[in-house]
């Protein structure tokens, strides 16, 4: 029987977590806020909560480095856990094409990978978190890079602080769930909010993965993940993979690539 594999993704505003036998998600994903000051004995108790037990092997892919310490201090403490992390330099099973692959957020590279895995061909790599980033695998199997715009909430909160005579509880009142409205002409100002934020990033999604998929040449397949996936894929008018571990899943990918 395949070994447990425990895949670990530390975004900014929730690290993800799922357990991997072989090729095979092994129970749900799990999400934990993300914490930069937590210790290992929070961490662990944390973990403990959601029913998670991390197996020998954990791979982690970041973009919070801060972070990443209780998870490293929680694997020097038990002295039986083969650790990996995952960065934007890691070798992966595509040939990476960024200029300056050190300052790559390794989230992008993994769900590259990840799309690669599923498509064995040309992708528009869709991620959508706290930033919202689209990206490009050409058919060779290169990761040639991308574009970052505002995430969802990102842009919620940014316009209601840089705009004070909008309602300022109206993202508090939408809290971490969004559903598209039925029009875009709003008939309150709470109503052409939500119409703004969510056609709008579903534009913004659209012409940015149709300029990548032009340069990449042929027709690509798109693939989408990320806590607005669900939101946004509905509204691009297109056929669209929608996988919300494609991350794990790439660093699960390149885990088993840099194995001894």
């Amino acid at each position: 029987m395949p070994d447990l594999l425990l895949a670990v993704d530390i975004g900014n505003s929730y690290t993800k977590l799922a357990r991997w036998r072989g090729t095979a998600l092994d129970g749900p994903i799990s999400f934990l806020p993300t914490n930069p000051d937590a210790t290992a004995n929070e961490l662990a108790g944390a973990l403990r909560d959601l029913g998670v037990v991390a197996p020998h092997r954990i791979v982690i892919g970041s973009v919070v480095p801060d972070a990443e310490m209780a998870w490293a201090a929680l694997a020097e403490r038990t002295g039986e856990v083969e650790l990996f992390l995952a960065r934007g330099t890691t070798p992966t099973p595509l040939t990476n094409r960024y200029r300056t692959p050190e300052r790559l957020g390794v989230d992008r590279l993994a769900a590259a990978v990840g799309a690669w895995g599923l498509t064995s061909g040309a992708a528009v790599v869709i991620h959508l978190g706290t930033a919202t980033t689209v990206d490009g695998v050409s058919a060779a199997g290169e990761y040639l890079g991308g574009a970052i715009a505002p995430g969802v909430s990102t842009a919620a909160k940014a316009l209601l602080r840089d705009a004070a005579r909008l309602p300022q509880d109206w993202w508090e009142q939408r809290g971490d769930r969004m559903d598209a409205p039925p029009r875009a002409l709003g008939l309150t100002t709470e109503e052409s909010l939500d119409a703004g934020l969510v056609f709008g990033m579903a534009g913004l999604v659209k012409e940015l993965g149709e300029r990548v998929a032009a340069e990449l040449g042929g027709v690509p397949r798109w693939a989408l993940t990320g806590w607005w996936a669900p939101l946004v894929a509905p509204l691009l008018g297109r056929e669209i993979a929608v996988v919300p571990h494609l991350i794990l899943d790439g660093l699960r990918r390149i885990w088993l690539h840099n194995r001894p």
